[in-house]
C-alpha cells in the first residue's frame, strides 16, 4: 500500500482518472461494519492452492505463512514481514493438507503433510510425512514418511488424552469401497502417537464423505467430524472413545446430506456450532441451543458456489466471535457474518479477488489483534486480511 501512496505523490499526468481511482481502490481498506480489514498480496502465482496456515518458522517470536498447492511439487512458506518466499520440502505430488506442532520444543514447528491424493482408494495412495527443519530452518527440510492411508485429507495436531503430548489425527475423505455419486460407505478416522507413529483407530465407520475435522471444547475437549452422516464428536474417557452425534446437517437425500466445514463458536456466553453444508455445499449453517433443549439449525446464508472456508473468531474484542466463509466457485467470495439486532449480517470481504480454499487466523502483524491469512484456488494467490479495527 505505501508503493500505491508513493506513486500517487510522484505523479503522472497522463494517467485517466479511471486508473487514478483505481489506485485508490487497491489503498482502500475493506469496512465490515465497525470492523476495518484491508487485504494484502502475500503471492500472486501459486496454481490451485489448497490450505494455508501461519506459524512462526523462523523464530523470529512471528507468525509465517505457509501455503499448500495441490499442483506443486513444493511446499511453499512466506517470511514474515517481508513475504519472501522460501522452498520448505520438495519432491511431492498431490498435496493435500498439513498441520504444524513444535513436538520437541526447539522454538520450531514439525509439519504433517499429507500427499498423493485421491477421492477415493483406487486413485489415492494418501502418504503421510513428519517434515523436520535440520538445524537452520531456512533451508531445505527433510520429510520421513510415517504412512499410507488412501484418501487422507485432513490431518490435526490435537492432544487426544489430555497427557501434554499432541497426538497426530488423519481424517481421509472417503473409506474403502467408496465410489461416486452416493459415496455410501464406512470411512475411518485414525491417530498416531509421537515416537513410533503406528497407526491407531478411533473409529471405522464415519458416515461417507467425511471433509471436516477439528478439535474443540464441546462440555470438554472433543475431536468433531463433519460427514455425510453430520457432525459427530469422539471423547477419549476411561480407555474407550465416546461417541456423539449432534446434528444431521443437511436434510436433504444422499448425496446431499450432511455436513462438510465445521467450527465452534461462543455468542452471548454460549457456545454454537457452524457448519458448510452439505458436501462443498452452497450453505452456512448455524445451531444453537435451544431453551427447551436440542438445537436450531438456522440457515444464514445459501448463496455459496462450493463452500470450502469455514473459521470463527472474534476479530473486534467484544466478546462474541464472528463467521467468515468463503466459495471456491465463481463468483468468488470471502465474506465476514456478524450476530447484531437477532440476525446474523454479512459483511464482504473480498468480492472476485480470491477463489477461497482455506483461512487461517493468527496476528500477523503483531498489533495483537487478530488477522487473517487466505489462499486461493481458481485464482492462484494468498492474501493476509490486516484487521484495522480500533
Amino acid at each position: 500500500m505505501q508503493r500505491v501512496a508513493d506513486n500517487f505523490c510522484s505523479g503522472h499526468a497522463k494517467m485517466s482518472g479511471m486508473f487514478w481511482a483505481m489506485l485508490f481502490a487497491l489503498a482502500a481498506p475493506l469496512i465490515a461494519g465497525e470492523l476495518n480489514f484491508r487485504a494484502h498480496t502475500i503471492e500472486a502465482d501459486l496454481q490451485s492452492g489448497y490450505q494455508t496456515i501461519a506459524v512462526d518458522i523462523d523464530r523470529d517470536g512471528r507468525p509465517d505463512v505457509v501455503g499448500l498447492s495441490q499442483r506443486s511439487e513444493t511446499l511453499y512458506w512466506y517470511e514474515n514481514p517481508s513475504w519472501k518466499r522460501r522452498a520448505l520440502v520438495s519432491g511431492m505430488r498431490g498435496m493435500i493438507t498439513l498441520a504444524a506442532a513444535d513436538l520437541d520444543s526447539d522454538g520450531v514447528p514439525e509439519i504433517a503433510l499429507g500427499t498423493h491424493f485421491g477421492q477415493t482408494d483406487e486413485t489415492s495412495e494418501g502418504r503421510v510425512y513428519i517434515v523436520e527443519h535440520r538445524g537452520d530452518p531456512v533451508r531445505l527440510w527433510q520429510a520421513r514418511e510415517i504412512d499410507r492411508l488412501p484418501t487422507t485429507h485432513r490431518l490435526r495436531f490435537v492432544d487426544l488424552d489430555g497427557d501434554g503430548a499432541a497426538e497426530l489425527v488423519n481424517s481421509p475423505l472417503t473409506g474403502p469401497g467408496c465410489r461416486k455419486p452416493l459415496f455410501d460407505c464406512d470411512t475411518p478416522l485414525v491417530f498416531y502417537e509421537q515416537g513410533d507413529w503406528k497407526r491407531q483407530y478411533i473409529s471405522e465407520d464415519l458416515d461417507g464423505v467425511v471433509h471436516g475435522m477439528r478439535e474443540a471444547d464441546w462440555d470438554g475437549n472433543v475431536l468433531m467430524t463433519a460427514s455425510m452422516g453430520g457432525v459427530v464428536t469422539f471423547r477419549w474417557s476411561g480407555g474407550n472413545w465416546e461417541r456423539r452425534h449432534l446434528v444431521a446437517g443437511d436434510p436433504r437425500e444422499r448425496p446431499l446430506n450432511g455436513a462438510s466445514e465445521i467450527r465452534l463458536g461462543r455468542l452471548d456466553g454460549e457456545p454454537f456450532l457452524s457448519t458448510i453444508e452439505p458436501w462443498h455445499g452452497n450453505q452456512v449453517v448455524v445451531y444453537r441451543r435451544r431453551d427447551g433443549g436440542g438445537r436450531r439449525r438456522e440457515v444464514i446464508t445459501d448463496s455459496l458456489r462450493d463452500g470450502h472456508v469455514l473459521n470463527v473468531a472474534d476479530f473486534d474484542g467484544d466478546g462474541n466471535d464472528e463467521l467468515v466463509a468463503g466459495a471456491r466457485g465463481e463468483p468468488f467470495s470471502l465474506a465476514l457474518y456478524r450476530f447484531a439486532d437477532g440476525r446474523w449480517k454479512r459483511y464482504a470481504l473480498d468480492e472476485g479477488g480470491l477463489s477461497a480454499a482455506g483461512c487461517d487466523i493468527a496476528d500477523l502483524d503483531s498489533d495483537k489483534d487478530l488477522d487473517m491469512v487466505c489462499i486461493g484456488a481458481r485464482t492462484g494467490n494468498i492474501k493476509w486480511y490486516e484487521n484495522l479495527t480500533d
